[in-house]
């Protein structure tokens, strides 16, 4: 450690301050409260708790000679703010495992047009599934939205330098660009529900009826049409692949043992949901499906 002060000392010299009923954070010149962690078992032995004793709770902080409050301390891990990250995994695991579920659907485009037909049929005969499945949509993703931009609010409120400045600087590009992502993400679901649910965009006027599989040859021979959903999968490929990772991360799996793992397991999801999605508007590109 950087002080000169041994684990029994401190304790001492803490014990004296916490009977007296003053907080000098001068004394612990040097200390973080990470690194204080190791010293809670000689502290608690010195204190004298476990022999009658009333134990206590020493806080280090972070920042030596400055007197901040338990509050400001630990800032970063107020419950609120864990509760927000917690929303945003399990909403996030539901959005990721929905574009699994998509995807698996619209593959069938590969096996004909009575495949993805009888599918969609099949979806729309069972009216309770397929509500009950946009509801737990919906309700997602207005509670990924919302708890999105009250977290990105309070990175970027918390970027004024020191650790979470050098952190922001050694993030990952798709870590980087999350919130950026997202709302292009946001902009292209809009305009799939245009295209493909209301049909109200980019289908000529067309009415194609139960006949899916012609209103998605027609929707991507559209050039543009094809390009916008191509890049927009690759973002979503950007999005998922920290996404998931933060998922790892708040429900405590991601540690230094399965961090690599996890991470390339995240990666390798989001490039088989963009590359699935991809498929089908650069083979009708190409003619492979038509």
């Amino acid at each position: 450690m950087a002080s000169g002060f041994s684990g029994p000392d401190v304790a001492a010299a803490a014990r004296d301050r916490a009977w007296s009923g003053r907080v000098e954070p001068e004394a612990y010149e040097g200390f973080s409260h990470r690194g204080a962690f190791p010293l809670i078992p000689p502290l608690l032995a010195a204190s004298g708790v476990g022999r009658g004793a009333t134990p206590y709770l020493i806080v280090f902080a972070s920042r030596p000679r400055s007197a901040m409050s338990a509050s400001s301390c630990c800032s970063s891990c107020r419950p609120s703010s864990i509760g927000k990250k917690v929303v945003m995994a399990l909403t996030g695991l539901v959005l990721a495992g929905f574009v699994l579920g998509h995807m698996t659907g619209n593959l069938l485009m590969f096996k004909g047009p009575e495949a993805i037909n009888a599918y969609a049929a099949w979806l729309h005969a069972n009216k309770g599934l397929l509500w009950g499945a946009r509801a737990v949509l919906i309700i997602s993703v207005f509670a990924h939205i919302w708890v999105g931009i009250q977290l990105a609010l309070e990175n970027r409120a918390s970027r004024d330098g020191g650790p979470a400045a050098d952190a922001t600087r050694r993030a990952t590009i798709a870590s980087r660009t999350m919130p950026y992502s997202g709302v292009v993400i946001l902009g292209f679901v809009v305009f799939h529900l245009l295209h493909y649910t209301f049909r109200t965009v980019a289908l000529g006027g067309v009415t194609f009826g139960d006949d899916v599989y012609k209103m998605l040859i027609a929707g991507f021979s559209n050039k543009l049409v094809s390009y916008f959903y191509i890049v927009s999968m690759l973002l979503l490929c950007l999005h998922l692949s920290h996404g998931v990772s933060s998922v790892f991360q708040t429900l405590g799996l991601r540690n230094e043992r399965w961090r690599a793992r996890l991470d390339g397991l995240a990666l390798a999801y989001a490039w088989i949901i963009a590359l699935g999605f991809i498929s089908i508007p650069l083979a009708v590109l190409t003619g492979c499906l038509k």
